[in-house]
């Protein structure tokens, strides 16, 4: 399977075989930032938070900018559509689960928007040891951009 392959799945928004085309790239292959940066749409969509937040977690420390400077329309993000989908409850998450897809998802279209999800989790899951770092890099981030 290649990378050419998932991404097309991803781009007829069929989430779960690429997000299984994509691991099994990486399996392969190793991955890439851009492959990370869908994969962590492609879990959130299918309801795997778990592993979206730690994929999340590493590409924030690593390159944050990277997640900021998305071209929506360029790189055929689906955030847009799936923030509306977890909104109308179209996929279902438990509230403190709905922040984190929501923070991690706005990330791509609007770092404030983010953040305002970010600080509603963490004000309840202080302990969250794997999102703590992030949390802290996104809030410097965003108060040296504005």
């Amino acid at each position: 399977m290649s990378e050419m392959l998932a991404n097309q799945y991803f781009m007829i928004r069929n989430y779960e075989k690429a997000i299984h085309t994509y691991e099994s790239v990486v399996s392969r292959n190793g991955t890439t930032k851009s492959i990370r940066k869908k994969m962590i749409i492609c879990y959130i969509r299918t309801s795997k938070i778990e592993k979206a937040l730690a994929e999340f977690c590493k590409l924030v420390e690593e390159d944050i900018m990277f997640l900021t400077n998305t071209d929506l329309k360029a790189e055929d993000c689906p955030c847009a559509e799936i923030i509306s989908e977890i909104e109308n409850d179209e996929i279902h998450y438990e509230e403190t689960e709905k922040h984190l897809a929501m923070g991690i998802l706005w990330i791509y279209c609007d770092l404030k928007i983010s953040l305002q999800y970010f600080d509603d989790y963490m004000m309840k899951n202080q302990n969250n040891s794997e999102l703590n770092n992030a949390y802290q890099i996104i809030k410097a981030y965003s108060q040296n951009t504005n």
